[in-house]
């Protein structure tokens, strides 16, 4: 299992472009094999939390090389300020 926590900063004067592009993202991620969990949170007016967890490394790879994860990253290109990405291979009881 994969898990990645993704933080977003988004510029002010995007955000509804972001939240709407990203609602789409969100929706076509949860169809794909191997996904399982892909949630959003906001913390402040333009700081955002995605959530993702994985079955597999392929699962992931595929996610990433979908139309719609493609689509999403051309579009929130220029939205986003600062991206940080935390990745975690290992599930702790």
């Amino acid at each position: 299992m994969i898990t990645l926590l993704v933080g977003l900063t988004i510029h002010e004067s995007r955000i509804t472009d972001f939240e709407q592009a990203i609602k789409v993202l969100i929706s076509e991620s949860r169809k794909e094999a191997g996904i399982l969990r892909y949630e959003l949170a906001r913390t402040s007016s333009n700081r955002y939390y995605i959530v993702e967890q994985w079955a597999s490394q392929q699962a992931l790879d595929d996610h990433e090389n979908a139309a719609h994860f493609i689509r999403f990253c051309e579009l929130a290109a220029d939205w986003i300020i600062h991206r940080e990405v935390f990745v975690g291979t290992e599930k702790l009881e």
